[in-house]
């Protein structure tokens, strides 16, 4: 599924609008949509990775979180950003 990581502080203003605080976009999250909304991670699909294209692969930036609704072009996909937590994965994982 082609979606793309959004700008923060347009997503933080799009659940704003929500003024609901369970919706507040934090800064260890980044949300991603389809080019034109609509595409997104739904139900069953949280943990699973959030990547983007870099040289010849690929990087994984984010870890499936929340949203309102599946696919809901008004609503980006929240997900979990991995490089806020990239220096406890690296610890936990030693060596490996």
């Amino acid at each position: 599924m082609d979606i793309e990581v959004i700008d923060q502080q347009e997503c933080k203003a799009v659940y704003d609008q929500l003024q609901v605080s369970a919706f507040t976009i934090g800064d260890t999250e980044i949300c991603a949509t389809g080019p034109r909304g609509g595409k997104d991670s739904c139900f069953g699909d949280s943990g699973g990775p959030l990547v983007v294209p870099e040289g010849n692969g690929y990087v994984q930036v984010g870890i499936v979180s929340w949203g309102p609704q599946c696919g809901n072009p008004l609503f980006p996909g929240v997900y979990t950003r991995v490089s806020s937590f990239s220096d406890w994965i690296k610890g936990t994982m030693g060596g490996n």
